[in-house]
């Protein structure tokens, strides 16, 4: 079973200020465990030599997103984020698997 890592997460709702198809479709906010911070802030300093040079010091962050819809039938997209281990010591770590959480909202 592959490893699974902390998560954090958030949600996203439809623009209500949108005016042009320049604006963002969706808005909303996502709320970072203080242990997933840490974790990103250590990848990043280990990922040293990526396989792409952009990506230098940067922390890989794994992204899963789910439609959804509160029990007043608003749609909504529900964000998953996981901080994800680069090649460190020359081995690699397999990336976590997504679950859908399994939490309702209260409305």
């Amino acid at each position: 079973m592959p490893q699974q890592y902390k998560k954090s997460g958030g949600n996203a709702w439809s623009n209500k200020y949108k005016t042009t198809d320049k604006h963002p479709k969706f808005t909303g906010d996502i709320f970072i465990d203080p242990d997933v911070l840490k974790d990103m802030v250590l990848y990043a300093k280990n990922n040293t030599a990526p396989d792409d040079p952009e990506n230098v010091n940067k922390a890989k962050v794994k992204v899963a997103l789910w439609e959804r819809m509160t029990k007043k039938n608003d749609p909504y997209i529900y964000i998953s984020l996981e901080a994800v281990p680069t090649e460190v010591d020359n081995m690699k770590v397999d990336p976590p698997s997504s679950v859908e959480p399994d939490d309702d909202l209260p409305f």
